[in-house]
């Protein structure tokens, strides 16, 4: 009986843990004005680069937003482009070469053969267009302020969903309720599911990101570590829908230009991101070979990508603002599609929200470091 035991106990150490997911980097552009390059610009209000991203089964596509196409790779070849037929695009969809939605000085813009054919835009100027959905049927969904997705019909007509949310690629609805510092709600379709909860106060922002095919929910999760100057830890949770931690992915602060969509999780449920780093950006991919979680695994990126790097982290030694452009650019040739200006009603409109609420200051209120009166 004793060996049996031994024996036993010698099958369990060496059994292997087989990984959830597999790792891969699938592309990546140097910065430049080239077909196989990205392009970059340093601007007053920060660093520009691509926009936004999608994987379609081996294709990758990319807006080059600064160099005015939307790219189509594959095999880390370029297969295809579009140019642009408007400047300053932060998001897409594309239906087909010749049939696009762009998403730019929050409109949602509909293009056909190069001409564009309908538009969208909310009533309000303190509703924000947050984000593009293809629905499982194909339709097209806008995402107001994070919170809620519409269907835009004739340009200017919303038609109901029926539920509050954002869409998933099967249909569901999503919600992300931040309740206070340590509880986050998720509910799914208007009915309860699960909370995410926090033994500190220092939840910060989450977003629903997508689905997979089981309807495991991948939720993207910022906690707050210090708040002056403000720093935060990031990663992506995938939970069951009743609330089960599937798996953990950290996501180091790496960041050389500012991007619209970060990630992006395909049909199949496997998850991407678009990180720009200072010699270019990758497109990474980790793709999913189970569908089945015996236990919660945490899954890291490489080593290169670990160093805290941000393009708004200030520069002590500067006295004025950099003009340096990266120097493959030229500085009198190449132009920088920044983000829209704000109009004068939104300028008035975010006013108001100033004017209606109320500040209090007090004397615990002061720090001994850098701060900024608003």
């Amino acid at each position: 009986m004793k060996k049996i035991t031994v024996f036993l106990a010698l099958i369990f150490i060496i059994t292997p843990v087989f990984s959830q997911y597999t790792y891969q980097e699938l592309l990546y552009l140097p910065w430049g004005n080239g077909d196989l390059e990205a392009g970059f610009c340093k601007a007053p209000g920060g660093q520009y680069g691509p926009m936004s991203f999608a994987v379609k089964n081996d294709s990758i596509l990319f807006l080059d937003s600064q160099n005015g196409y939307l790219k189509i790779f594959k095999n880390n070849s370029l297969l295809d482009k579009i140019k642009l037929p408007t400047q300053g695009a932060i998001d897409f969809i594309l239906k087909k070469l010749n049939h696009y939605f762009l998403l730019s000085d929050n409109k949602l813009l509909e293009f056909s053969n190069a001409k564009q054919t309908n538009s969208y835009n909310p009533d309000s100027p303190q509703t924000l267009i947050t984000s593009l959905i293809e629905g499982k049927t194909g339709n097209i969904f806008v995402v107001l302020n994070e919170i809620n997705s519409v269907l835009p019909v004739s340009g200017k007509q919303l038609s109901a969903t029926g539920c509050k949310g954002i869409i998933s690629s099967d249909a569901e609805f999503v919600q992300v309720i931040k309740k206070d510092l340590q509880t986050i709600t998720i509910r799914c379709n208007n009915s309860f599911s699960f909370n995410i909860t926090s033994t500190k106060p220092n939840l910060g922002s989450a977003k629903f990101l997508g689905s997979t095919t089981e309807k495991n929910l991948y939720i993207y999760l910022e906690k707050i570590i210090q708040q002056i100057p403000l720093q935060v830890e990031r990663e992506i949770r995938l939970y069951s829908i009743d609330g089960v931690l599937k798996a953990r992915f950290l996501i180091p602060t790496h960041a050389h230009t500012y991007i619209f969509k970060e990630f992006f999780v395909d049909d199949k449920g496997n998850l991407f991101r678009m990180i720009s780093a200072k010699d270019g950006v990758y497109i990474t991919g980790w793709y999913r070979t189970t569908k089945t979680f015996e236990n919660t695994q945490t899954f890291n990126y490489p080593e290169k990508f670990q160093q805290f790097y941000h393009y708004n982290q200030i520069e002590e030694h500067e006295a004025e603002p950099s003009k340096n452009i990266h120097p493959k650019f030229n500085k009198k040739k190449d132009k920088c599609y920044e983000l829209s200006s704000v109009t004068r009603d939104e300028a008035l409109a975010i006013g108001d929200t100033y004017v209606q609420h109320r500040w209090t200051a007090a004397a615990d209120n002061l720090t001994n470091g850098r701060i900024t009166d608003l």
